[in-house]
């Protein structure tokens, strides 16, 4: 069980960072956009 908490919890953090990364992303490409 305690195996897979630390799975989950990894898998949890690889989500977030993804999403991180992804709306940094966005914003970068809305803001380019805009600009041109």
């Amino acid at each position: 069980m305690a195996v897979f908490h630390k799975i989950v919890k990894l898998v949890k953090n690889g989500v977030l960072m993804i999403i991180h990364i992804y709306a940094k992303v966005s914003i970068k490409i809305i803001k380019g956009e805009r600009n041109e």
